[in-house]
């Protein structure tokens, strides 16, 4: 990133409102009025792409959008009618066409906003609030989770799929990660200079890996700004690149996905999951290869790599341990005293009369360490004799 500072979580929220309306909602909606009616509209499916380009006419295929586009009417939701959108068309016919323009330019916007929301992705999935919802959420079924009737039938969008995949790597490879450190531990018994060494390459591994999220998440935050230009090469090959387009290149881009001669979303996803597996993979190979490694060192070193088993130690057996150690070490007693015995000689039972004497409300000790009684001396302390 050069010179420009490191982001924050708090910097780069306001950018991720609408991938976590599409990992919750399942889509994104704008709203205005028409002729005194409130219209809302929400960002196509891929299923509702396969019902306009089955059933719609070449000629009319951005009105079709509009009204497959259209979710919600005066407040009362259309989610759950699958035939409102042929309702929607029929009433669509008589507008002009200059309204028609601005109905269009309306699922035109939210389109954008959905490739914008596409090219956020990556870096919402290293954040924090994203791992957090998705450990709170991925139990759940789709659509379950929005609290509206009628999203689950939209299925997966492209978004969705991006966030679940990721996540759903990221698990496994925590699980894999946890495991190959207890591995380690274990082996750190019988070779702890070529664990140190292993363990030395996984954190400098970890280290790259965060300072590589890191500058996604920098690199997306300065380019959303304004600060970086998306046309800039990213220092990570395997980051998502989305390119600005314009009014035209976008109408030509929707037309082509309509008609399904070109799926760009559909590329966008198959090039994440593909990065995303690759990283693993080379970490899985790079985990195996370490493993082999150790291997081979502990049948240079003639070492026994199988798990020893647990043995348990009588009383005896144990005491004699601690005894065989070398001096100063406290040896073991067997304590055969109850809980009543125990309290007794603990609070009951008149302790021993030590060398300190008290006298004229002072202690008196021997003269075993003159400097010692001359501290002693000195010092007042309250006592108060019972009889």
């Amino acid at each position: 990133m050069g010179m420009l500072p490191t982001t924050t979580p708090e910097q780069r929220a306001a950018f991720y409102e609408d991938v976590e309306d599409f990992t919750s909602v399942g889509f994104i909606s704008h709203s205005l009025s028409l002729a005194g009616a409130r219209l809302s509209f929400r960002s196509l499916s891929a299923g509702d792409l396969f019902l306009i380009r089955t059933h719609g006419d070449d000629e009319d295929w951005q009105a079709w959008m509009v009204a497959s586009s259209i979710w919600m009417v005066d407040g009362f939701s259309l989610l759950g009618e699958t035939n409102s959108p042929y309702h929607i068309h029929k009433m669509l016919k008589d507008i002009p066409r200059s309204t028609m323009a601005i109905l269009f330019s309306i699922v035109k916007g939210l389109f954008s906003r959905q490739d914008q929301a596409i090219g956020a992705v990556e870096a919402y999935c290293y954040e924090n609030a994203s791992r957090f919802r998705w450990k709170a959420t991925k139990g759940s079924s789709i659509g379950t989770t929005s609290g509206i009737q009628g999203t689950s039938r939209f299925g997966l969008n492209s978004v969705m799929q991006m966030w679940r995949f990721f996540n759903e790597v990221e698990d496994k490879r925590s699980f894999d990660e946890a495991q190959w450190d207890g591995f380690k531990l274990s082996a750190s018994a019988s070779s702890p200079k070529g664990v140190e060494k292993i363990d030395k390459h996984d954190r400098s591994r970890r280290e790259r890996e965060e300072n590589r999220r890191q500058d996604v998440l920098d690199r997306f935050y300065y380019i959303r700004k304004g600060v970086l230009s998306s046309e800039s090469k990213p220092t990570d090959t395997e980051s998502i690149g989305i390119r600005a387009k314009s009014y035209d290149d976008l109408e030509g881009e929707m037309q082509r996905w309509v008609s399904g001669d070109e799926d760009f979303h559909d590329k966008i996803v198959s090039s994440y999951k593909n990065s995303i597996t690759s990283r693993y993979d080379r970490e899985q190979d790079d985990r195996a290869a370490r493993r082999e490694m150790l291997q081979k060192k502990y049948e240079e070193m003639e070492l026994d790599t199988k798990p020893q088993p647990l043995v348990g130690y009588t009383l005896d057996q144990l005491e004699h341990v601690v005894k065989s150690r070398k001096p100063g070490v406290a040896h073991l007693y067997h304590d055969t005293q109850g809980t009543q015995e125990k309290l007794y000689q603990r609070h009951l039972k008149l302790a021993e009369k030590g060398l300190l004497e008290a006298e004229d409300g002072q202690l008196k000790a021997p003269n075993v360490n003159p400097e010692l009684m001359e501290l002693i001396t000195k010092r007042q302390v309250p006592y108060k004799s019972e009889d």
